[in-house]
């Protein structure tokens, strides 16, 4: 996260606004993680028994990545409706 040295009292404000809306943003996109990590950690534990370890693999890894991609695309349309957080004030206008 930034930090701001040798501002004036007014731009020390101004930043914490923007820090504060800044962190919200970001934790915005540590949930979306943190629920991608549940929902692969739920589905390779959900796994049935399988004849081979290759064969395990590649069902592990075709799950793991497709929540993966799912992750993706949720984190870009987060970015998308929040303008990268500008929407939630994570913004400097100076």
């Amino acid at each position: 996260m930034p930090q701001i040295v040798g501002a004036s009292d007014r731009q020390i404000t101004a930043f914490n606004r923007f820090y504060t809306a800044l962190l919200r943003h970001e934790m915005g996109h540590y949930a979306i993680g943190g629920e991608t990590a549940f929902a692969i950690d739920y589905e390779l534990t959900a796994m049935p028994p399988m004849q081979t370890c290759a064969q395990l693999e590649q069902q592990a890894n075709s799950k793991a990545y497709k929540r993966l991609q799912e992750s993706y695309t949720k984190v870009l349309t987060y970015d998308e409706l929040t303008r990268h957080g500008r929407l939630q004030g994570a913004v400097l206008k100076e």
